[in-house]
């Protein structure tokens, strides 16, 4: 996409000139939205109505459809770790089923949103597990 594109649609080149007439044709007034939409794209890696919207607010959107998986395996990990203290040292089954339950709804919210849905629930995830494991689990951890 990014080979000699000048960033508007009236340069970009068909190798059948017929092809070229039809798309214009059928863009119409739309060449701007076209643009701003391979802008959008571009930058972020995706566009979504949301995206389009964001970019004419002026909100940085570059590489909004990376993942960060560490992160996210960061938070997996780190409750593990949490499931198999609660069975080692507190003997506490109920806490390991509710957060294995927990994890499933979470899983199952990942498979079912979009793309471009997944990436706040990342990141939402793992902003309530850093507040969570600083508030409540390290001081119950610490409790004699």
């Amino acid at each position: 996409l990014l080979t000699d594109f000048t960033g508007k649609m009236e340069d970009a080149r068909c190798t059948v000139e017929r092809d070229k007439r039809l798309i214009m044709a059928d863009v119409g007034k739309d060449v701007d939205f076209v643009d701003e939409t391979i802008q959008v794209l571009i930058n972020s890696g995706m566009s979504t109505r949301e995206l389009r919207q964001a970019y004419e607010l002026g909100v940085d959107i570059r590489g909004a459809a990376k993942m960060n998986w560490a992160g996210i395996s960061a938070v997996v990990a780190w409750r593990i770790s949490i499931c198999i203290f609660h069975v080692m040292e507190k003997h506490d089954i109920a806490k390991v089923v509710l957060t294995v339950m927990g994890f499933c709804v979470w899983a199952w919210c990942f498979v079912k949103l979009r793309a471009d849905k997944r990436i706040p629930l990342v990141v939402v995830t793992e902003k309530i597990a850093a507040l969570t494991m600083l508030l409540i689990e390290i001081p119950i951890a610490l409790m004699p």
